[in-house]
């Protein structure tokens, strides 16, 4: 990013660092990416088993799952309404424990998934109850092994990509004619990135590059997609969650009032799922 931006090579200048990794900014079209990014050994650390939220024990993996479930309800729901193929085929990258899946699957899709850890991809075939989830990075994968696909599913993935033009390219490559691309994303647009500013709870340094609506969609537009389709994200989330996430990921004075807040309320209020718009973007988009 200090020698140019990735998407229209304008002109960057660094604003700020996430942990000691320089933030730089496109004056042009605002994106927003860490360089020099985090080396691998880095990120493999970052990635651990313990880098997704969530106790341990068997109620509250229930109350997760149950959450999760909801929130790729939502999802489906949109993916739906831009599919017109009885039987389609849908693969999700960086699909993690394979949660969304498992509720496509129910949905009618036939589902494959592409994860880098080990232990996700055997707990994604375990829940699927086959062997559809394979451990490889895009980049890395063999494209005709897997056939083409009527929708592919990135959620909060793009972000974390090192080379997001390359990513999209070869996200096109798996997607059959009129076959369409559902981002979810953190967004420079939403109220939290303008509330928290530098203290922003998405900026990590797993996090190598940050998008607005505009340069989003001129990105796909330029990696052989039609006019994007933007929204805002919602997401079914609950207090618990909310808490692991701020404690997890430090905002100054939001976090310490979220321990105590949370801490002082029935568990059953902490359990309760409800949807907000908190960052994040979906965008919607087909091969032209």
């Amino acid at each position: 990013m200090q020698n140019g931006c990735r998407i229209c090579e304008g002109v960057t200048k660094q604003i700020f660092s996430v942990d000691q990794f320089p933030l730089f900014r496109c004056k042009d079209c605002g994106l927003e990416g860490l360089s020099p990014q985090p080396d691998d050994e880095t990120l493999v650390e970052i990635y651990s088993d313990r880098y997704f939220l969530g106790s341990q024990d068997s109620n509250s993996r229930h109350l997760m799952d149950k959450m999760k479930a909801s929130t790729a309800e939502t999802y489906l729901d949109l993916i739906k309404e831009q599919i017109n193929t009885g039987a389609p085929r849908l693969i999700e990258i960086g699909c993690g424990g394979g949660d969304f899946l498992v509720v496509a699957k129910a949905s009618g899709f036939s589902v494959a998934g592409l994860e880098i850890s080990p232990s996700a991809v055997k707990s994604a075939n375990e829940k699927l109850g086959e062997q559809v989830v394979i451990r490889s990075d895009l980049s890395d994968v063999d494209i005709g092994s897997l056939g083409t696909f009527d929708c592919c599913v990135l959620l909060d993935v793009l972000e974390h990509v090192r080379d997001p033009v390359a990513f999209l390219n070869r996200v096109r490559l798996l997607l059959n004619k009129n076959g369409i691309c559902f981002i979810v994303t953190p967004s420079l647009d939403s109220w939290s990135a303008r509330l928290l500013g530098r203290h922003w709870m998405e900026y990590k340094p797993e996090h190598l590059f940050y998008f607005n609506r505009k340069n989003i969609q001129n990105m796909l537009v330029d990696t052989g997609f039609g006019r994007p389709i933007v929204s805002s994200n919602w997401k079914i989330l609950n207090l618990e969650y909310i808490d692991l996430h701020m404690q997890k990921f430090h905002v100054p004075i939001f976090s310490t009032l979220s321990k105590y807040f949370v801490k002082s309320l029935p568990q059953k209020w902490r359990d309760h799922n409800f949807g907000i718009v908190a960052s994040g973007m979906n965008v919607m988009a087909s091969v032209d």
